[in-house]
């Protein structure tokens, strides 16, 4: 396996979004056609509340695909894919305006979701979303799993954006030319949103920070700490970008099942 090949489940899969059941219009009409759901059902579970998974950079939610299959026994999973991965959208460059999307989206929900689960970014738009419903909904809170997700994260320097935007351009290199120019805009917005959002409302339900230790990450779990009122931490020994793969995965599911087991208790 190429060594950017690990990115492939992250970006390569980018299609699976656009032509797993919606009907897009890419040609001259598209301006007049309906806005595209951004609300996917990935795996229908048990009837309980919803499980909901938050995109990560790049947007898509394809690559969540196998760990909704393994979270469906917790609810129905949905996805919600990031805005400007279907023509005309425009991506995104801000985590303020994707979390009221993301809000218009939970409310076509059958129910309030019971967990909020995102990798990188999307852990961040698990965290305000759940500060937001705490506020405002009449459910109890839900929980919260984050999967390498920083409160606070620093912007790339101009050499680690290149080469990340550049691993990005390789591992997409089986697409067509349009959804690799949509790829790479998306992914380069969401670099901008995370690298200038701080997370600064504190949570006080039920979470799950799940951290690939080394570099950057050391100081993931203090961040957190001083935002959470009820914060378990576990990790996994891996890149951030084999989480959802091979052997990495059925670790990820077991940490998030041993989380949801110990707060159901509570």
């Amino acid at each position: 396996m190429a060594s950017d090949d690990r990115f492939l489940p992250f970006f390569g899969r980018f299609s699976a979004d656009i032509h797993s059941g919606l009907k897009t219009d890419t040609g001259k009409n598209a301006r007049n056609s309906p806005p595209a759901s951004l609300l996917l059902e990935l795996a229908r579970g048990a009837d309980t509340r919803p499980v909901v998974l938050l995109p990560g950079v790049g947007g898509a939610v394809a690559p969540y695909l196998g760990l909704a299959g393994a979270l469906r026994r917790h609810g129905t999973v949905y996805g919600i894919r990031a805005h400007g991965l279907v023509p005309p959208e425009e991506p995104d460059a801000d985590v303020g305006t994707m979390v009221e999307r993301c809000l218009a989206q939970l409310r076509a929900l059958p129910g309030p979701p019971g967990l909020l689960l995102g990798w990188c970014l999307g852990g961040v738009l698990a965290w305000e979303l759940a500060v937001r419903l705490a506020g405002v909904s009449r459910a109890p809170e839900p929980a919260v799993v984050m999967v390498d997700s920083f409160a606070r994260r620093d912007r790339l320097s101009a050499g680690e954006r290149h080469r990340f935007l550049g691993r990005i351009d390789r591992s997409t290199a089986r697409l067509a030319a349009a959804e690799r120019r949509r790829v790479r805009r998306i992914a380069d917005a969401h670099l901008d949103a995370v690298g200038a959002h701080r997370v600064t409302s504190e949570f006080g339900g039920e979470v799950l920070l799940v951290s690939c230790p080394g570099g950057r990450q050391a100081g993931q779990p203090a961040e957190w700490a001083r935002l959470a009122g009820r914060l378990r931490t576990r990790d996994l020994h891996c890149s951030r970008f084999d989480v959802f793969t091979g052997a990495e995965l059925p670790r990820l599911a077991g940490h998030i099942d041993e989380f949801l087991g110990e707060i159901s208790r509570v």
